[in-house]
């Protein structure tokens, strides 16, 4: 990777940070949502801060050498993959929710979009495990293993 990317990577990181760090702000600050929808966005953004801040650690520490940088690393990318399958199961549960579904939690879509995140979680789990689906070596360098596309 360049110099120019990684400072184009860490500018669009920190910009997204900054963004995302608004959005829950401005739902925290929000005198005009209802409850329940507030409720999900603060999730939501939550969910959006720490992922964004996990892309923008890996980004600062990436180059690093050395036992310590390579366990951060895998912290951070497994951070990045758990955090971002949330948000697909949040959004199923405000679309059920705005669309008047009263026990939302109850129903077959959530319930369904539930246990495929379940799999994608214990896959992931696995993937810290093995090289099938990513390895970093000892200069912290990432690359992808032969099963990646299953995660």
């Amino acid at each position: 990777m360049t110099e120019l990317t990684r400072n184009i990577d860490l500018i669009v990181s920190a910009a997204g940070l900054i963004l995302s760090i608004l959005g829950l702000i401005q739902v925290l600050v929000s005198k005009y949502m209802e409850r329940g929808t507030r409720l999900f966005f603060i999730a939501v953004f939550c969910v959006v801060n720490l992922y964004v801040l996990c892309i923008l650690i890996r980004e600062l520490t990436g180059t690093n050498v050395g036992y310590g940088w390579v366990v951060l690393s895998r912290v951070v990318l497994f951070g990045q993959a758990l955090l971002s399958s949330l948000l697909p199961l949040l959004v199923t549960g405000l679309l059920l929710y705005q669309s008047g579904e009263v026990q939302w939690q109850r129903s077959g879509i959530f319930r369904g979009a539930t246990v495929l995140w379940i799999i994608y979680a214990g896959i992931l789990i696995y993937a810290q495990f093995t090289d099938s689906f990513y390895t970093l070596d000892a200069g912290n360098n990432y690359a992808r293993g032969p099963m990646v596309p299953l995660i």
